[in-house]
Order: structure tokens, then sequence, then C-alpha cells
């Protein structure tokens, strides 16, 4: 026997769960996970510089040399990443 559908037994006969709170509680979340997408879509997508700036103050060397080649990357590939804007670094 299963014991999540022994949980939802136990908490049916306790008052504290029925189906159709299940279900009322089931559609608030879907149709705020909807709204939430929806929202984020609208938003300005970040830049890619916040993958490695998000955790370190100083970028330890490695991550500056994958920051190089990810920016390299979507520069020659521009045509695939139309939501980054990539700026062409003047330091090569």
């Amino acid at each position: 026997r299963s014991p999540i559908i022994r949980f939802g037994r136990y908490l049916q006969a306790k008052g504290w769960y029925s189906v159709a709170l299940e279900e009322e509680l089931r559609s608030s979340a879907r149709k705020e996970a909807i709204d939430s997408l929806n929202n984020s879509e609208r938003v300005a997508s970040p830049s890619f510089e916040n993958l490695f700036t998000d955790v370190f103050d100083v970028l330890p060397w490695m991550l500056v040399e994958q920051q190089e080649a990810l920016r390299d990357h979507l520069l020659r590939h521009r045509e695939h990443y139309t939501k980054f804007e990539v700026k062409e670094t003047s330091d090569k």
C-alpha cells in the first residue's frame, strides 16, 4: 500500500484534506505558474555575464577564460542567440 495514499486518507479522516480542496489548489497553482511564465517572458533577458558575476566579486582565471569563450561563441553564432546582446571586447 502506498504511503502517499494512506497519508491522504489520514488527512481526509481528520478533515484537513478533500478532493475538492486539492482540485482548487491545483487549479490556482497552475494559474499562478502560467501567469509567472507569461510575466517572465516579458522581462528582458539578463546579460550572459551574470552567469559569472553573481557568485564571485573577483572572477578566478578559469571563469574569465570560460566567459571569454562563451562571448566568442555567442558572437560567432549570433543568428542562434538573438535574445542575448553581446558586445565585442576592445582588448582583443
